[in-house]
């Protein structure tokens, strides 16, 4: 830990330089999922990306069609 206040966090960021759509799907419960969700919603403030977070549901129907099972 002895260098980390040399270290310059916008040039280790390059986030804002991707050229990429990127989603992430976290649906897995017991694995941190609460936390995951605060950090993009803090991350999409600074980055400038949308955050979207649906509302929690007791049953969820994912469907697949043919060729994804």
């Amino acid at each position: 830990y002895e260098h980390l206040d040399e270290l310059d966090i916008d040039a280790l960021n390059n986030t804002k330089r991707a050229d990429k759509h990127v989603l992430f799907f976290n649906r897995v419960p017991k694995v941190g999922s609460q936390t995951f969700m605060q950090l993009l919603r803090r991350l999409s403030m600074r980055n400038g990306f949308a955050f979207n977070r649906d509302q929690v549901q007791r049953v969820e129907t994912i469907r697949l069609a043919p060729y994804e099972q």
